[in-house]
């Protein structure tokens, strides 16, 4: 249950907030005192101008939340021509408080009307005063079976509070009454009480737009007080093939990326979102395969890859290993907090890092399952799983699937490096050997160790060890001698030859960190000719 009010809530404004609604207020009373009133026999329909502000602003505000995202829905006039009527009256009128060029600066960018991207109905979007705004109209939706792009139309304020995903997000200010509107009847209750409910019914809600169903899973998990309406639960459980299957045909896979981002901003939330997503059965639809079944047969006749899926989407192995290694662990899945990490590396923010962390855990179950991509191509490579779900699927930017790639399909390979601390029968590599095998993680070696600690849950062992060799930073490591420089010293022109030189001078250096130069110089001259050839 939340703090919020259960008789007439007031939204505190800002003083920026104040000025904006002010201005806003200030322009529908003209324009409504200077055009004629069209009135109308629909008693949802309102005859005269009215500006609200919408969803997760109000939402934030009565949660004592800031929030500089404002979406301003009007019933009777575009929003752009609303934004461009709006900077015009401030130019001629301006109001007591407003810096003189609030608007007169102010970008406003007009997106059209175009269903096939399912943008709001002719939106202008701007800033003022420091706050991002949206000027949209009020909207109804109508939806088809194969898309989750509606057929918008202008609405009532009712109809508009109906199509969102929950009612604590149809919640309006009306800018002039300065008053909370509750269209749904619920929203407020809902609210206070921290339901998560949709306005229409819940299969209704979900099959117009299945992303509403990872909507709500992220309210709930970052928004930990709100849990899902049991009627979300029923319709979750009752209808679990049909939604599933809207999830993986309806939505754009950026869009589950984007809301996977969100819901892995905390530990607690990817805990909660996550488990909600397997609890629910739909965690193999948010991190389903995606591959076509050319890709699937031609791998097939190569590799056990049909059965391979099976097993692992069919027998539960992807929401059992993140139950086991995420949700239920209370240890080992931290956030990645190397604060000197953070400091060094500059390609990568701490939020990143741990976004990485979480999808290489999710992931790991792909960690052995390598395909070929396009089977209308000589099968010359293959790629990790792994890296077809994050960067075909869920789209992720490279620098998340390159890192998560390189994680996961070495996981196995990383532990057996480091199986000699385990076990007393493997003999001990040579440090060249432990640090040729961590050159591969570049910069993000930190990570790979963190990843190794969560899924074998063996400590910090491993990490240790490599800073006990001076080797966690080995990306960082020169050779005390370039090409160039070696080919003058044996007296010989560059070539071929100085990559099998070059590599043998780096195990040389990784071998004995604490010699230098002149010992590496004592070290080429005594290799044998037929090394430089």
């Amino acid at each position: 249950m939340t703090n919020i009010s259960s008789s007439s809530p007031q939204i505190k404004l800002n003083d920026k907030e104040k000025l904006l609604c002010n201005l806003i207020r200030k322009y529908v009373d003209y324009y409504n005192s200077t055009n004629t009133t069209v009135h109308s026999d629909n008693d949802e329909t309102e005859d005269q101008l009215v500006a609200r502000i919408t969803g997760g602003w109000v939402r934030d505000k009565l949660l004592n939340k800031d929030s500089h995202d404002l979406d301003i829905a009007l019933n009777k006039m575009s929003g752009e021509l609303f934004a461009s009527n709006l900077q015009q009256f401030y130019i001629k009128h301006h109001l007591a408080g407003l810096p003189p060029d609030a608007l007169n600066n102010s970008t406003i960018a007009k997106i059209k009307k175009n269903p096939e991207k399912s943008k709001h109905l002719e939106t202008a979007t701007t800033t003022i005063l420091g706050l991002d705004i949206d000027f949209v109209n009020l909207r109804n939706e109508s939806y088809g079976d194969d898309s989750r792009i509606p057929v918008i139309t202008c609405g009532t304020p009712r109809e508009d509070a109906m199509r969102r995903d929950a009612t604590l997000n149809a919640l309006f200010y009306n800018i002039t009454t300065e008053k909370i509107e509750d269209f749904t009847g619920k929203g407020l209750q809902d609210l206070k009480l921290g339901i998560l409910r949709t306005p229409l019914p819940p299969l209704k809600t979900f099959l117009d737009d299945p992303l509403r169903i990872l909507r709500l899973i992220r309210f709930s998990s970052t928004y930990r007080n709100f849990k899902l309406d049991e009627a979300i639960i029923k319709c979750l459980k009752e209808n679990n093939d049909a939604l599933n299957q809207a999830l993986i045909n309806k939505i754009s896979k950026e869009r589950i990326g984007i809301e996977l981002s969100k819901i892995f901003s905390t530990v607690e939330s990817t805990k909660i979102g996550l488990k909600l997503l397997c609890d629910n059965h739909l965690i193999n639809s948010i991190f389903y395969h995606g591959l076509s079944p050319e890709v699937i047969q031609f791998n097939s006749t190569h590799t056990n890859l049909l059965k391979t899926l099976h097993e692992i989407y069919d027998g539960n192995k992807l929401s059992d290993n993140i139950m086991g290694n995420i949700v239920n662990e209370t240890s080992n899945f931290q956030f990645f907090s190397n604060e000197q990490f953070f400091a060094e590396n500059k390609s990568l923010t701490p939020t990143e890092c741990n976004e990485i962390l979480t999808l290489s855990v999710i992931l790991s179950i792909f960690s052995e399952i390598n395909i070929y991509p396009n089977p209308l191509k000589k099968p010359t490579f293959k790629i990790n799983l792994s890296d077809w779900i994050i960067r075909e699927n869920l789209k992720y930017s490279k620098k998340i699937y390159t890192t998560v790639e390189v994680l996961v399909s070495n996981i196995e390979i990383f532990e057996k490096t480091f199986e000699f601390l385990y076990n007393d029968n493997v003999s001990v590599p040579k440090r060249s050997d432990i640090g040729l095998e961590l050159l591969k993680y570049k910069d993000y070696l930190p990570l790979a160790i963190k990843l190794n600690e969560i899924l074998y849950k063996k400590g910090t062992k491993i990490g240790d060890y490599i800073e006990s060799l001076d080797l966690m930073d080995v990306c960082q490591l020169k050779l005390l001698m370039n090409g160039k420089e070696i080919a003058k010293f044996i007296n010989k022109k560059p070539g071929p030859w100085m990559k099998k030189i070059n590599d043998q001078v780096l195990r040389w250096q990784l071998d004995n960190p604490k010699l230098g130069k002149d010992d590496l110089l004592v070290y080429l001259r005594d290799l044998p000719q037929s090394m430089f050839d």
